[in-house]
């Protein structure tokens, strides 16, 4: 019976041992990874407000440039069917 309670005692030790260091690596990689996810939290609010601040990328402003350069490639459409002129050449005049 005294086998039986030394032996006991080594195997409970044991386990309680085990469960606590990993509960210790758990923990440990829990808090890791929340300190990657505040910090790549703060980087993102960071880049929008920068996109926030910067006026150029109004919705209504972009939709108005995409309108006229695609109102220029027309222009250009009928010699680029015909073969008078290339897709390098055209961007070249509607970035003029």
């Amino acid at each position: 019976m005294d086998k039986i309670k030394n032996n006991l005692i080594y195997v409970v030790t044991g386990f309680v041992l085990l469960c606590f260091l990993q509960t210790c690596g758990t923990r440990g990689k829990i808090i890791d990874n929340k300190k990657e996810i505040e910090s790549l939290n703060n980087k993102i609010d960071s880049l929008t407000k920068v996109v926030s601040n910067q006026k150029d990328f109004d919705g209504d402003m972009i939709e108005y440039k995409m309108e006229q350069t695609m109102y220029k490639f027309l222009i250009y459409e009928e010699d680029l069917d015909r073969g008078k002129i290339s897709l390098s050449e055209i961007k070249n005049r509607i970035d003029e």
